[in-house]
């Protein structure tokens, strides 16, 4: 007993050893390797024909050595892709269009061949990819074909586990259209009542529903192989499909699938009625009116085929630049078109493209140098010619896409399908700072008053080129003024605004296009500043707010020669208010309109003489500023009446010198204005 109990010990001991000895690692980490790896081209399935790759991937870890792969499914799947070039270092030619979430399961190709580990150890994959995938030109190319993985969400990836090069005779590829203008479906009993799903009250409500007459949900889908191009929006409970169009590209034997069929969300769709289409070489309309097959009893189908043309000799060139005042890339492309049919159009585009191969097309694009012409049929602008031919095109910085490949696509107009495509193979580096898109300038500057203050006044002239108010909003666009004195005192806040554009304050404004000039005025006497020179440096800046990028950073010096500014000394006010209409009287002084001091007895003073002591030696003074006194009246009802102004001279009252006012005045008498005793 005691031999047993020992040995169930040792191997309970044993386990627990094992499974805390397990590697454990994380998700990004595993280790994958391909073996056996064998790519075929002219490989048909479904009939279509094109290129496959089969191997084995073996996987180090299993889900029990993938942190959190016990509890997450996530964690146990791996989403095999191929990525095609025209050679190693060239452009693709294929790559998946979408994320492994996203994809359509319902497919002759593999765009993700799905593995899901649970153990160690190797799993069959195998991918498939049709040639009319492939944006190349009828003939022999050498091409290299690159296994990688990812994640479901396309988060983590293992790249270039293997890769091959191959050559392949790539076929004509065509562009197809199938337009269902309409279809009955032939009256009889769809979908039974009770006979599909045996819940009781599940097919409720008129008595054209399932649980009444039994009507279809028309629809319609077109096939390449096993490939769905296209579903119809269904119909529910009519006879009659929805009218739409389908446009696809197809290889040379590719065959095509129109099918008429009720949707049934609980078993596979019932196929009401289906029509064959064989790629040849040859193109046109094959169009069907008033056509019965099966169990549709009328129909108006069109179905259209047209060569793609060749583009060869393609390059491409993109360089920084500015166009009408605003930074940005221009992008050349050279190339020969060839086999363009007539009453066919190319939409040429430039793109860009991000390091997953999704493409994204700038907002705004600007001709420069294209021979389009709009397409009558579409309202496109197109080109319709084949030969050699040049396009250039700008993309103003505000629609770029840094850290991105630029490049170009053509489309097929009247298909809106990519033909074709040339990346760069270097990434667009970030604008950094453009100094002078927003050009701001300081212009002549003058000794002026303003407001009362006596300083320097000078305009500023701010040029935003009108692309920028083509494409974006005038708030889209933050400028800024700063001014410093002496490089340590900011006076921004300071500074009066005599004329402006969009918003009054410096700091930040946005600027409307029918206002280009701002002046301003520094008031010297506002400043604080000692008597000697000084130095103003004033600090432009314009942000365009989409991404940050700064437009316009500038830096302008002024100089100041001495202000001579002054302190007013202490004076004594007197003034006497005749007549029964006033309570009370007091007594503000001004700069400019700027209130410095109120004096007012707040005892009753039934005499009504007053006599102040004015003390504004707190502030500095040009001689030239303007300095008020204003006399003012109240009334019984607390109302206010200025009854007396003068204006002062700042030097003169600190030199004491101003001779007592003697001028009677029938409300005011009396006024003295006297150096202080104080």
């Amino acid at each position: 007993m005691k031999k047993l109990s020992y040995f169930l010990f040792i191997s309970l001991m044993a386990v627990c050893v094992m499974g805390y000895g397990q590697e454990m690692v994380e998700y990004k980490d595993q280790s994958i390797t391909i073996t056996n790896a064998d790519v075929r081209k002219n490989e048909i399935r479904a009939g279509v024909q094109g290129v496959q790759l089969t191997c084995y991937a073996v996987f180090k870890y299993g889900d029990n050595n993938i942190k959190g792969a016990s509890e997450s499914d996530y964690l146990r799947q791996y989403y095999f892709f191929l990525e095609i070039k025209k050679g190693e270092n060239s452009d693709r030619i294929f790559y998946p269009l979408h994320n492994p979430d996203q994809e359509n399961k319902e497919t002759t190709f593999d765009e993700y061949y799905k593995v899901r580990v649970t153990t160690p150890g190797k799993y069959y994959v195998r991918i498939f990819i049709p040639y009319h995938h492939f944006q190349l030109i009828p003939g022999f190319h050498k091409i290299n074909v690159s296994l990688s993985t990812c994640d479901e969400k396309a988060k983590y990836f293992w790249r270039n586990l293997y890769q091959t090069d191959i050559t392949i005779d790539q076929p004509p590829t065509y562009m197809a259209k199938i337009t269902v203008k309409n279809a009955r479906l032939v009256e009889q009993k769809y979908d039974r009542p009770a006979t599909k799903i045996p819940f009781f009250g599940l097919f409720v409500g008129g008595k054209n529903t399932k649980a009444g007459q039994g009507l279809p949900d028309a629809s319609w889908k077109v096939k390449v192989g096993n490939d769905v191009m296209y579903e119809s929006p269904v119909n529910k409970n009519s006879l009659d499909v929805l009218s739409g169009s389908a446009t696809f590209k197809i290889s040379k034997g590719d065959p095509v699938k129109l099918i008429i069929f009720d949707e049934d969300y609980f078993k596979s769709d019932d196929e009401i009625g289906s029509i064959n289409y064989y790629s040849t070489n040859d193109i046109g309309t094959d169009e069907r009116t008033n056509f019965a097959f099966q169990d549709v009893a009328t129909s108006h189908i069109i179905f259209e085929k047209t060569v793609i043309p060749a583009i060869s000799s393609m390059v491409l060139d993109y360089h920084v630049k500015k166009h009408d005042g605003v930074t940005g890339m221009e992008v050349e492309i050279l190339y020969v078109m060839a086999g363009l049919q007539a009453g066919d159009a190319v939409i040429i585009r430039p793109v860009f493209r991000d390091k997953n191969g999704k493409t994204i097309v700038p907002d705004f694009v600007k001709l420069v140098e294209t021979d389009f012409e709009i397409n009558a049929a579409t309202g496109n602008l197109v080109t319709k010619k084949n030969g050699p031919a040049k396009q250039v095109f700008f993309i103003p910085h505000y629609a770029c896409m840094p850290d991105m490949y630029p490049g170009v696509e053509f489309l097929m107009d009247s298909y809106a399908e990519v033909i074709q495509s040339q990346f760069s193979q270097n990434k667009l580096s970030s604008f950094g700072i453009i100094r002078d898109d927003v050009n701001i300038q300081v212009e002549s500057v003058e000794e002026n008053s303003y407001n009362g203050y006596w300083g320097l006044k000078f305009p500023m002239t701010l040029d935003i080129p009108m692309m920028y108010y083509d494409d974006l909003k005038y708030s889209d666009i933050s400028n800024s003024i700063r001014i410093f004195v002496d490089d340590t005192m900011e006076i921004t806040n300071k500074m009066q605004i005599i004329s402006f554009f969009g918003d009054t304050s410096l700091g930040a404004f946005h600027m409307r296009k029918i206002r280009h000039d701002k002046t301003l005025h520094i008031p010297y006497s506002s400043l604080n500043l000692s008597n000697t020179n000084h130095k103003v440096t004033i600090y432009t800046r314009s942000e365009y707010l989409g991404n940050h990028t700064l437009i316009n950073k500038d830096t302008f010096q002024l100089e100041i020669t001495n202000p001579q500014l002054v302190h007013v000394k202490p004076f004594d006010l007197r003034f006497k208010i005749k007549g029964k209409n006033f309570e009370k009287g007091l007594a503000r002084i001004y700069r400019g309109n700027t209130l410095l001091a109120t004096m007012d007895l707040k005892e009753e003073n039934k005499a009504k003489k007053y006599k102040f002591k004015v003390d504004i030696s707190e502030y500095l003074f040009h001689t030239n500023d303007e300095l008020r006194i204003e006399i003012v009246g109240v009334d019984y009802f607390r109302t206010e009446k200025v009854l007396y102004k003068r204006l002062l001279e700042p030097l003169q009252i600190n030199y004491n010198i101003i001779p007592e006012y003697t001028k009677k005045s029938k409300t005011v008498i009396g006024v003295r204005i006297q150096r202080s005793k104080k």
